[in-house]
Order: structure tokens, then C-alpha cells, then sequence
């Protein structure tokens, strides 16, 4: 079986930008970002040996969340000015070198992987991203690469390993942040309703809308929250809640080969990423040697 490698592109632009102290070029222009996405995404490739991937970025216009609840994520600073050049710069260099890299207006990138997701189904599928609100997809087949401390470690969590660590299964994380909320992402959820209870009343009911219809039966104060605040876990519910209708998305376009090593080699050069030069003519000789190994297999 194909694997399928999606990464949160503008959380990694983010990552490689604080897991590096400041650097710039001569000719003054900051690069510490870039470098710092590139040497992750060039060792998540060697790693992973994926057929397909495709970075997926957010854009800066609202969303459909943004749209129907104006709160959202508002609670989020304005990133360094020299962050947002380091997002262009990124774009630009993989345009440049034709790496897959998608974004959608109205759409956040966690909606584009979940679209890819599931128009992929019959692949082994990889997301690479420390948002909890792609936990939703994790299966049988798709696994979620948490990011940990050290730059370009993770930690692969499957159905499993998520079901012991969180309890609840990943269909049921939208009615857990329906009734917890989420406030790195601004979600509201029940006031006075915590993580413990949450996964307490999913455990017992199941999901959102079977907790709320059944509020006579909860004992305490805890019944009159649910009841007065009704509404507002229905739209938290609906705000961390994936979708799956991203438009023009075809998986089979990203394949590993349609890579232009050489003219990424020369952006990287020009930024004066000497070290990261070498690693991408690692990365050019370790994927070319797994198509040559799938083709021959291929033909068996």
C-alpha cells in the first residue's frame, strides 16, 4: 500500500522559526525560519520515504470559521514581522523547486488535510502536525506525527495509543472541545466544564448532541451549565469540527519525483544554508532509490 505524507505547513514555518536563534545572510535578509522548516521537512522525507506528501498551508483572509464566529482565534498575538517575509520566502522556494504545497481560500490547512485524507483512503496516511483538532482522523490507516521538544523528533500516535492517552475515540475529539473548548484556537465550550468532564460525559453519552438531550439525567449544577449554554456548545462543536469538502484536490498529484532538486539547491545556496545543501542531495539519492525499488516491485 501507497503512503501519503501531509504536513502543516505554516505550524512548521512556525516551529522552524523558534527552534532556531536568529540567523541572517549577508545580505541581511533572516533566514532562521527557512532553515529551520527545510532541515525538518528534509528529515521527515528521509524518514517516511513517503510515494506521495503535500504541505499544506493556512491563508491570511478569513475562514468559514472566522465568518460565522468573529472570536475565533482572536486571542493569538501578531507574529515577527520577520516570521511573515520567512512564510513568503518558503512559499517561494517550493514553487520554485515544484514541491506540493496547497492552501484554499475560506479553508484552514487542517481542512485540506482532512480532505486529502479522506479522498485518499486506500493509502497508509502520514499528518505531521501537533494540532489536536487532526486527531479526529487518526484510523486504521492514518496516523497523526506529533511533534516533540527536540526540533526534528515525533512521536507517532495510531488508534491506540490515542484511545490510552486520551480515552475517548479521535471521531469524539468535536464533542469533547464542544464541551471543553479550546483556547489556544479562542473555542468557547461550556463554561465551567473542564477536560475531566468532558471526557467523563462523552464516556457516558457518546457525543454532544446526546449529552444535551439528556441533560435531566446529569446530577447537579452541571445540568443547568449544559442547559444554559446549549447553543454555545453546538457552535463550539462546529468550529473545531474537520471539513471535508475542499475543493480541486487530487493526492495523486503529489508524488515524491515530481521534485526539482536542482533548482532547490540553488534558492538554498543563495540563502548561504550550506549544511542544508548536502541534506537535500541525500534526500534527491534516498528517494530516487525507493522509486526505482516501487517500480521494480511494481512490475512483479
Amino acid at each position: 500500500m501507497s503512503n501519503l505524507l501531509l504536513i502543516d505547513g505554516t505550524a512548521l514555518v512556525f516551529r522552524g522559526y523558534y527552534a532556531l536563534p536568529p540567523l541572517k545572510t549577508s545580505q541581511d535578509i533572516p533566514v532562521n525560519a527557512v532553515l529551520g522548516f527545510f532541515n525538518i521537512l528534509v528529515q521527515l522525507l528521509l524518514d517516511r520515504k513517503p510515494e506521495y506528501f503535500a504541505i499544506c498551508f493556512d491563508r491570511s483572509e478569513p475562514t468559514h470559521r472566522k465568518i460565522e464566529y468573529p472570536e475565533y482565534k482572536a486571542n493569538r498575538k501578531k507574529a515577527p514581522d520577520d516570521l511573515y517575509t520567512q512564510i513568503t520566502l518558503v512559499r517561494k522556494i517550493l514553487n520554485d523547486a515544484k514541491i506540493n504545497y496547497i492552501d484554499s481560500p475560506g479553508f484552514e490547512a487542517d481542512d485540506i488535510i482532512a480532505t486529502l485524507s479522506k479522498n485518499a483512503d486506500k493509502l497508509n496516511i502520514q499528518i505531521y502536525s501537533q494540532d489536536f483538532d487532526l486527531m479526529q482522523l487518526i484510523s486504521k490507516n492514518i496516523t497523526v506525527l506529533k511533534p516533540n521538544k527536540s526540533p526534528q523528533k515525533y512521536e507517532e500516535i495510531d488508534l491506540h495509543k490515542f484511545q490510552e492517552k486520551y480515552q475517548i475515540l479521535p471521531s469524539q475529539v468535536a464533542d469533547y472541545k464542544g464541551l471543553a473548548g479550546d483556547s489556544s484556537d479562542n473555542i468557547p465550550g461550556v463554561p465551567g466544564v473542564g477536560q475531566k468532564t468532558a471526557t467523563k460525559l462523552i464516556l457516558e453519552y457518546q457525543n454532544l448532541e446526546n449529552i444535551l438531550d439528556n441533560t435531566d439525567k446529569i446530577k447537579g449544577s452541571l445540568s443547568q451549565k449544559l442547559s444554559d449554554n446549549k447553543e454555545l456548545a453546538i457552535l463550539s462543536k462546529k468550529l473545531a469540527s474537520l471539513h471535508f469538502n475542499v475543493p480541486n484536490l487530487d493526492y495523486t498529484k503529489f508524488s515524491c519525483d515530481n521534485i526539482e532538486y536542482q533548482k532547490l539547491t540553488d534558492d538554498i545556496s543563495e540563502l548561504e544554508l550550506k549544511t542544508l545543501t548536502k541534506k537535500i542531495q541525500n534526500l534527491q539519492d534516498t528517494l530516487n532509490k525507493n522509486i526505482t525499488v516501487n517500480t521494480q516491485e511494481s512490475l512483479f
